[in-house]
Formats: structure tokens, C-alpha cells, sequence
């Protein structure tokens, strides 16, 4: 049985990802003055990290990552699939599809405190492309917890 502080923020996870259009459409109402230097570095953090799918350099996709990093992906099994937790368990996973990787995308995203939300679209060869929101929790400038839910 999980643990109930981990059921609580998987909990928080999955309830955030049914808001994140609607936290992602109201981001546009906030102007960039607005947003404090963490908040302005932990997005560059994620916009970075996702940038680095497309150079299929797996060091450079886990410098992003904390050691204990936890990854939750749906690709339209969340109830049923299985965190991959830490960097290396994380990188494993990447690695059974990062040459097929095109780029992912990120169409909008914005950072309150230490959650980054985005909108992306991650294209894969042979052509597949996945509309996803990702939510990021960060911590002392690496990624902690990363879940991704499909948007459509």
C-alpha cells in the first residue's frame, strides 16, 4: 500500500492534470514582471529539459533530473502503469524510445513556485504525435517529479 503522504500528492498530480487547461489558459493573464526569478528558472529548466529530447543525448535529458526523481507518464494507461522512480529507472525507460523522438514541443507553459505546467507536442518517427500537459514539480534546480497527461 503507498504511503499517504505519496497517495496525497499523486492524488494532487492527477486532480492538477484535470485543471491544467484551465490553469494553462488563465497563464496568459499573467505578464513576465510578474513572475519571480524562481519561478523564471525553474520554466527555463523544463523548457531546456524538453528541448533536449530532440538531441537524443541521454546525460544531457538526465543532468535535468534529481537522483530520486519520480516520472509518471499516461500515454493512456495512467491507472495501470507504474512510476518510474529515480534518474536511472527514468533514463531507462527514455532510452526503449529516444531514436524515435522528433522533438517535443512546448506551445505554452508557466511556472507557479515550484510546479511548472506546460503544453506540449511530442512528435515521434515513424509520425505520432502526442498532445500532452506535463506538470513538473522542481526542487533545488532539478526536476523532481514529472507527470505527463494526455490532452487529446
Amino acid at each position: 500500500m503507498d504511503h499517504p503522504k505519496s497517495a496525497t500528492r499523486r492524488e494532487f498530480l492527477v486532480r492538477g492534470g484535470t485543471g491544467a487547461g484551465a490553469l494553462l489558459g488563465g497563464a496568459a493573464l499573467l505578464e513576465a514582471g510578474q513572475q519571480t526569478d524562481t519561478e523564471r528558472a525553474n520554466l527555463k529548466l523544463v523548457n531546456d529539459f524538453c528541448g533536449a529530447f530532440a538531441t537524443h543525448e541521454i546525460d544531457k535529458i538526465g543532468s535535468f533530473l534529481a537522483e530520486n526523481a519520480v516520472w509518471r507518464s499516461d500515454n493512456g494507461s495512467f491507472a495501470t502503469g507504474m512510476p518510474a522512480v529515480g534518474r536511472e529507472a527514468i533514463l531507462a525507460r527514455i532510452k526503449r524510445f529516444l531514436d524515435r523522438i522528433v522533438e517535443f514541443k512546448v506551445v505554452q507553459s508557466f511556472a507557479t513556485g515550484t510546479v511548472v505546467v506546460n503544453e506540449r507536442f511530442d512528435r515521434f518517427m515513424p509520425e505520432r504525435t502526442l498532445h500532452l500537459a506535463g506538470v513538473f514539480y522542481v526542487k533545488e534546480g532539478k526536476i523532481l517529479e514529472w507527470t505527463d497527461f494526455l490532452a487529446s
